[in-house]
């Protein structure tokens, strides 16, 4: 899978904030980036969330592409089921 950063600018930075509930976590292999990885607890997904957050964004970009700005969580009580997508898509 690769190497795996975390945005140090998310809520659980720095240590002993409150923890760790949701982060956005961003993978590399031989040095370029490859994918995106939302990363949630169980525990923040049983407060049954419904939220949209932003995506940091680099300074600069691997490849031309479409690049999410958002991520979104939501809980369907009718289905009992979690939508997690990343969203906002921009040409870059």
């Amino acid at each position: 899978m690769g190497t795996h950063w975390a945005d140090t600018t998310g809520p659980e930075f720095p240590a002993g904030s409150g923890g760790f509930a949701r982060t956005m976590v961003y993978g590399y292999n031989d040095g370029l980036f490859k994918f995106y990885d939302i990363m949630i607890t169980r525990q923040w997904l049983q407060t049954h969330p419904s939220v949209t957050l932003p995506v940091a964004q680099p300074a600069s970009y691997p490849a031309p592409g479409y690049y999410p700005t958002q991520f979104s969580v939501a809980f369907d009580a009718s289905s009992q089921t979690y939508r997690v997508a990343l969203e906002g898509f921009v040409h870059r």
